[in-house]
């Protein structure tokens, strides 16, 4: 009985009124949802009386008149409180509205408005009526200047007995002046829920997490709550599940999220204020997880290139396949084990399951607090970068902090693909997390005096403020133990000052000159102290410390060979490298000597691609290549092996010694500086040794002139070229003379040219030498010619090669060395350089034949046949109607006489070559048109000729043979048109031909082959 009345008590139905009852239709007006202005108020008193009862409003209605075209969303906000007065009376919205409660905040959309209909909004928030009068306010809120006309939206109203309604309106910013009163009143429907009776009975207590880790929120619900008004809810906590309780300040809703930081217990108790009784939901306990479980995310989002292939480190050892790409591997499933104050080496062999290699770091995290929070500042235990190459992170050891918690936490390894090291959470691109659990035992108190042993370091010997790490042989793993580094100068007695912030077991270090470390221990529960052994590390000599220069990208262009004087170093072609170190080689350079300098470019993969070189010494030998200690630059390459020799002379004043020369060749657009990275290229690193030059020998040996170029073409003069003087005896005191003539006797010395390399301007052919004294004694040089070639007669049109008479038959060639130039623009042009004939002929009509089929060089032959008007008449390249192979051929009917035509010769593609070119004319009749190369016994016969597409062939050869012949029929323009097979019974033939219908009238040449023997005719097509 008494659960009956419970139930029907909490789902008593819902009542609606309307006010004023019957819903009258007295006006119409947009209020209280109409945003003609961007801003609207609406003020609505209702009285007690006129609401009539009490209860929990729970929704708001108004009676819709009429829809035209409203706003398609407008923001509106309602806000209820009670009132004393029966009538309103002029004041500003924001005085009104003060202390109400906002119940609704949504959007009026237009799919919510249906004429003669009413508009209901269920409220946000319910609010508890009483009995006295109810002041209902709605806000309308579209913003600037409003969003549709007057009437959009019409809301039926009924007339008051006083000023029961007030509105404000504005465009911009909300209305702040007194409003407008009236007795007109929006027609409103009210839903009432009653208020709760009884015992409430909220069941269990539920979570959306039974386990969460620090910090991590979660929702606690009740498995009953009730919608009826007038509950109220108060959550508790305790820490064992049993008294006492602890009200949650500020948790008074029907649900309640949270976070903790141990396990605790959770229930709520949920009030009828209608009468107070009380019910307590079942309790909940929340578990706290381990802080090893409630890590950071930390992953790669893009699954490919740069991995962990292995890792150990104390008793752990893990790794996979070089070829498996991951981006996150899990590795918590059984911890490894390290104690407080233990050296721990750790080794990683990085990869990439791709193949390709990029710049990437690594990061080592440790959580020592066992806090859950992986602290870059304190708990990064190794961090190294950039990474060079595929297994070249170096191992690296430190030692466990003495003071580390035990118990079981987090390590997380991170190698990322950029250019810092790697933060302990988040997601980045490239490369892989590995999470590992270590199990950390507590260290042992020292109780005695310190053993450090020896200083160890990483380095022997450095550059300025390269990094190095110190340890000690015997790691102290006591708990207790302190340490203070110390450095000195010369390590004597009281030499030794304490370095600052060094009191690790491990330091790393750097330096600006030479220096001994020691390490002082003290045991801090004795106060016992021991030094450890000392170590010096001195500087590396300056040449072994400059900036790095290397490619990123182990293929295609790289260095085969450098030569530098008498030095020779160089690689397999095949061989990829990004970066040589040749600075073992000797190499002495003698000063304001010039030195040559041969460099060969190559691919490891046979592709040729566009690079830039430069060689850069660094003659002040002050550890930095500037940009003004470029000895030598080229650029862009044009194919492998295309890198010209350079000269280069150390400087008057350069001190003597050993200094750096780096050479660096990039693929690019540039000349490439010498530091940093760079796609695709090789970077070589050489020391050299300047010495002084030793005296003139007397008479001196004055070598070989040679010239970059010693054959030259008219249009290319004037131009600048190199002579370089080789094979001469060299010493200080020697003196270089250049010298020029026109006919190779008489010489002049060219001003200004003094040293062992000229760069002279060519104008006309010349001969160079060089004049060499030593002490008064002086010798010539072996002279270099360079010959200025005109350009040959046929090499553009309007200068061809005039063909006297037919037959004609020409040797030439058309090589480039020779002057020949790529002038032909015409149809079908090639790069290969050309040779223009020109050929007139008289008045008789007839067949042209041209070839160069007595070609005998290899050299793959193109012909092309235009007429004075420059028009395009034939080309042929091979398989020509005369010959076959690479040579070329053309037969053209010269049916319009007299002409003048132009035949053009050059190469397939960029092919050059000497040929042979033979032009013959066929000539007709008077009375018929004669046959073409008719072998004496052999008869070719077409009749009717001219034909109307149906023509008769007569064949008979020098044959007994039943065998098949290839009929062939060629245009004007030398092109196969038509292709047969006919049967030849002992050697002859007669039977029709039919031309196809869709060739057009003009001359033609039906041609006939059987084995070796060719036998050709024209014919006259006219339909």
């Amino acid at each position: 009985m008494t659960a009956s009345v419970l139930l029907f008590s909490f789902y008593a139905s819902a009542q609606v009124i309307t006010v004023p009852e019957g819903n009258p239709n007295d006006s119409s007006s947009r209020k209280p949802f109409g945003c003609y202005y961007g801003y609207e108020r609406v003020a609505m008193l209702f009285t007690s009386t006129e609401i009539g009862q009490g209860g929990s409003v729970t929704k708001v209605g108004f009676y819709v008149n009429e829809v035209n075209n409203p706003a398609s969303s407008t923001p509106v906000v309602i806000k209820m409180k009670v009132f004393t007065g029966t009538s309103l009376t002029p004041t500003t919205y924001s005085s009104l509205s003060s202390g109400s409660t906002i119940v609704y905040s949504g959007n009026i959309t237009s799919g919510m408005l249906n004429a003669n209909n009413w508009v209901t909004v269920n409220l946000n928030t319910a609010f508890s009526y009483g009995s006295n009068n109810l002041l209902i306010l709605v806000e309308s809120n579209y913003g600037s200047f409003g969003g549709e006309n007057f009437d959009a939206k019409e809301f039926r109203h009924s007339t008051t007995t006083s000023n029961r309604c007030q509105f404000w309106e504005d465009d911009l910013t909300p209305p702040a002046d007194n409003g407008i009163l009236t007795k007109k009143r929006p027609t409103i429907q009210l839903t009432f829920e009653p208020n709760c009776t009884g015992t409430p009975t909220p069941g269990n207590t539920l979570s959306t997490a039974t386990t969460v880790c620090l910090n991590e929120s979660f929702t606690l619900s009740l498995q009953s709550t009730p919608t009826t008004p007038g509950l109220t809810y108060v959550w508790q906590t305790s820490n064992t599940g049993e008294d006492p309780w602890t009200p949650v300040a500020g948790a008074t809703g029907s649900t309640y999220t949270t976070t903790q930081t141990a396990p605790t217990y959770y229930r709520c108790i949920v009030t009828c204020d209608n009468g107070g009784a009380s019910g307590t939901s079942v309790k909940v306990l929340v578990s706290q997880s381990p802080a090893y479980d409630c890590y950071c995310d930390s992953y790669a989002s893009d699954i490919s290139d740069s991995k962990i292939n292995s890792f150990k480190m104390a008793d752990i050892s893990t790794g996979t396949s070089p070829t498996l790409c991951e981006s996150y591997t899990d590795y918590t499933a059984v911890p490894g084990n390290i104690a407080g104050g233990q050296l721990v080496t750790i080794e990683i062999e990085n990869g990439s399951c791709s193949g390709f290699f990029y710049d990437s770091y690594i990061g080592v995290y440790i959580d020592y607090n066992l806090n859950g929070t992986y602290e870059k500042a304190t708990e990064l235990v190794y961090g190294y970068g950039p990474i060079t190459n595929f297994n070249s992170i170096p191992s690296f050891s430190f030692n466990v902090p003495t003071a580390a918690p035990a118990g079981i936490t987090g390590m997380r390894v991170i190698l990322q693909e950029g250019d810092s090291v790697p933060n302990p959470c988040g997601e980045y691109t490239y490369g892989e997390t590995e999470d590992y659990l270590l199990n950390i035992t507590a260290a042992v108190p020292c109780s005695g005096p310190p053993s450090p042993g020896a200083t160890l370091s990483t380095a022997s010997t450095v550059c300025p403020n390269e990094q190095f790490t110190l340890t000690i042989s015997n790691y102290q793993s006591n708990s207790g133990i302190s340490y203070q580094w110390q450095s000195s100068p010369d390590n004597g007695t009281g030499s030794y000052t304490n370095i600052n912030g060094a009191t690790s077991a491990s330091r790393l270090q750097s330096q600006t000159s030479a220096k001994w470390y020691r390490c002082k221990v003290t045991c801090d529960n004795t106060g016992a102290v021991t030094e450890s052994g000392p170590i010096f590390i001195d500087m590396k000599p300056f040449y072994a410390c400059y900036c790095a220069s290397y490619a990123l990208n182990p293929e295609d262009t790289k260095i085969d060979t450098v030569k530098i004087g008498n030095m020779i170093a160089g690689s397999s072609p095949t061989n990829c490298e990004t970066y040589t170190d040749n600075t073992a080689l000797n190499l002495d350079v003698d000063k304001t000597f010039p030195v040559s300098i041969k460099i060969d470019n190559g691919a490891c993969g046979g592709q040729f691609y566009e690079a830039y070189v430069a060689v850069f010494i660094d003659y002040d030998k002050n550890n930095i290549y500037a940009a003004n200690e470029m000895v030598y630059s080229f650029g862009p390459t044009t194919d492998l092996h295309s890198i010209p020799d350079g000269l280069f002379t150390i400087p008057t004043g350069t001190q003597l010694g050993k200094t750096g020369m780096r050479i660096v060749i990039a693929e690019g657009e540039s000349v490439p500086t010498a530091c940093g990275t760079y796609d695709w290229g090789e970077t070589e690193d050489y020391v050299i040794n300047i010495v002084d030059v030793p005296p003139c020998l007397v008479p001196p040996i004055a070598g070989v002139a040679t010239a970059s170029s010693t054959s030259l073409c008219q249009p290319q003069i004037p131009a600048e070229i190199t002579l370089t003087l080789t094979g001469f005896s060299a010493g200080f005191g020697q003196t270089y003379q250049w010298q020029s003539s026109s006919d190779g006797s008489e010489y002049d010395d060219i001003a200004g040219q003094v040293s062992t390399t000229a760069n002279v301007t060519v104008s006309a052919t010349t001969y160079y030498r060089c004049i060499v004294t030593c002490s008064g004694n002086s010798a010539n040089s072996e002279v270099a010619l360079v010959e200025v070639k005109s350009v040959p007669t046929g090499n553009t049109e309007s200068d061809p090669i005039i063909i006297p008479n037919l037959p004609y038959t020409d040797i030439r060639d058309n090589l480039s060395e020779n002057c020949w130039t790529s002038d032909y623009t015409n149809t079908l042009p090639q790069l290969s350089p050309d040779v223009f004939y020109e050929l007139s002929l008289n008045d008789t009509s007839g067949w042209l034949e041209i070839s160069t089929c007595e070609t005998n060089t290899g050299f793959n032959t193109y012909l092309h046949l235009i007429d004075a008007f420059g028009n395009h008449l034939t080309s042929n390249n091979n398989a020509g109607p005369i010959c076959t192979g690479n040579q070329a051929s053309i037969e053209y009917y010269a049916g319009t006489v007299p002409a003048v035509l132009y035949i053009i010769v050059e190469g397939l593609n960029e092919d050059e070559g000497a040929y042979q070119l033979d032009v013959n004319f066929i000539p007709d009749s008077a009375t018929s048109v004669q046959a073409l190369n008719i072998t004496a016994g052999n008869s070719l016969m077409l009749f009717p000729n001219p034909s109307d597409g149906n023509t008769t062939l007569q064949v008979n050869l020098q044959s007994s043979l039943n065998e098949q012949a290839d009929l062939r029929l060629f245009n004007a323009l030398g092109q196969l048109v038509q292709l047969q097979q006919i049967e030849m019974v002992k050697g002859k033939y007669n039977g029709n031909i039919n031309l196809d219908a869709s060739l057009p009238d003009g001359w033609y040449q039906v041609q006939v082959q059987s084995g070796a023997t060719v036998i050709s005719r024209p014919l006259l097509l006219q339909r």
